[in-house]
């Protein structure tokens, strides 16, 4: 591909001019390995768009056969209006995988359907502030790591059997990020972090040893301080706009009343529950999305553009 003169001259088109460039005659395998073709040698990033997530699938699988370990899938987000005990947390991974990765600047090929990427998103800058970054000598208050973990979406339970997950026993805290493959076990003395380990799931014994570790969110919507306050107000003055505009007299007993009820009483106790997610412009109301993540350059490609605006089309009619 490289030696063909026709493929440099697009290559150079693409690379020099900021307008967007049309290609026309391939089939779906052309098309991705054409995309690789124009990112090689991979020093920056790439979005492949396409119209549906069924496609996003197909596509992420032709174009991991060039770069296994850069492509990823950012798959639709589901909608969570009420709290459900079990809920799949492989969708949940794989978007924060991808956010995790652009907010830390690793070159990578991102595949999505046009409706996984207009659902709204934590500004860019406050999900890199929730990352951190925890080393053996550390001092930190076991107390406000609790708080921390809680408030970027880990849930605490007694044993760690699962992702976004933590649990504390004495000065041993367990957690789970959802971004890596194994959870780590860190041993405090006193404040100070003593030890870290990474462990089985299973049987619960520590593996191997380690220096530090990174923990990133657990969910994409983040809450935290005057953020979580502005949002329950704008929750609560926006259901008393609705009652006093349609004149309906609603008790806290009506379904509406009720949910609105639990969801407030859930932010004032300091949970947060996966419902949240369908209150994210009550939080931030800016309307960040997926692209405020893309830094420049990166290549954005569109995949049959004409089924994409329809789509795009589509998604709006219905919410």
């Amino acid at each position: 591909m490289m030696r063909w003169e026709q493929f440099q001259k697009l290559k150079r088109t693409i690379d020099k001019s900021s307008k967007s460039t049309a290609v026309f005659g391939l089939t779906d395998s052309q098309k991705c390995h054409m995309t690789v073709s124009v990112l090689y040698p991979m020093e920056y990033s790439c979005l492949y768009i396409t119209s549906s997530d069924t496609q996003a699938r197909r596509v992420q699988e032709d174009l991991a056969f060039f770069y296994p370990d850069r492509v990823m899938l950012f798959p639709e987000r589901e909608v969570m209006l009420y709290n459900i005990a079990a809920r799949s947390m492989d969708v949940i991974e794989q978007r924060l995988r991808v956010l995790e990765g652009l907010v830390l600047n690793r070159n990578m090929i991102i595949v999505a359907s046009i409706e996984a990427l207009l659902s709204m998103q934590t500004p860019p800058s406050i999900f890199y502030e929730a990352i951190f970054t925890l080393r053996v000598g550390d001092y930190i208050p076991l107390t406000l790591l609790t708080k921390k973990l809680v408030q970027m979406g880990y849930e605490r339970v007694f044993t760690v059997e699962g992702k976004g997950q933590f649990s504390i026993r004495g000065g041993i805290l367990d957690v789970f990020p959802l971004t890596v493959d194994e959870p780590y076990r860190i041993e405090f003395f006193g404040d100070e972090i003593d030890s870290i380990r990474s462990f089985d799931i299973v049987s619960q014994r520590s593996i191997t040893k380690g220096a530090e570790i990174v923990i990133s969110p657990a969910r994409e919507l983040i809450l935290q301080g005057e953020i979580t306050k502005a949002g329950r107000e704008r929750i609560s003055k926006d259901y008393t706009r609705y009652i006093h505009e349609t004149n309906k007299n609603r008790s806290k007993n009506s379904p509406l009343g009720q949910k609105v009820s639990y969801i407030l009483d859930k932010l004032d106790e300091g949970i947060y529950d996966d419902s949240l997610e369908g209150y994210f412009p009550f939080f931030y109301s800016g309307g960040t999305t997926f692209f405020e993540y893309l830094k420049s350059p990166s290549l954005i490609v569109l995949d049959e553009p004409g089924r994409i605006r329809e789509r795009c089309r589509g998604h709006r009619r219905e919410f």
